[in-house]
């Protein structure tokens, strides 16, 4: 029976609950929550030495993009970074000499609860020191 062959009544009480669920529709997307956000971050203080940092472990991400590393003494040589991705280096960033950060765009999937990042400074540079590395994950 289409909606031509309903009693106006009928009618009526349909279009009313078309525009109900459509109200309640753009309620409920209103609503939704924006996708969980998370830093993750790495920092040495003092002049920098080749080394590991901490593992981060991910529990909500799924992917995490933007890395942005950061000195507070620039070094007279290069200084760089590497991302690694349950031990495997995956993302390279370098500071050059003279300059205070480096930036990477690279997106990495991971996996909640078994993926852990981790940075490694391959090259410190002479001279630099305080390093802060942040990414968001999303």
């Amino acid at each position: 029976m289409s909606s031509k062959q309903l009693p106006p009544e009928i009618e009526r009480i349909v279009n009313q609950l078309h525009r109900r669920v459509a109200t309640l529709e753009k309620l409920l997307a209103d609503r939704t929550p924006p996708p969980h956000r998370e830093r993750v971050e790495f920092s040495y203080d003092g002049p920098l030495v080749e080394g590991l940092s901490q593992k981060w472990v991910n529990f909500a991400a799924r992917t995490a993009g933007d890395w942005m590393c950061t000195l507070v003494t620039a070094g007279t040589t290069d200084t760089e970074i590497d991302i690694l991705l349950n031990d495997e280096s995956v993302l390279t960033i370098t500071i050059a000499a003279g300059e205070f950060s480096g930036r990477s765009t690279t997106l990495l999937d991971i996996r909640p609860g078994f993926d852990q990042l981790q940075a490694q400074i391959v090259t410190a540079g002479t001279g630099a020191s305080k390093l802060s590395i942040q990414a968001v994950a999303v």
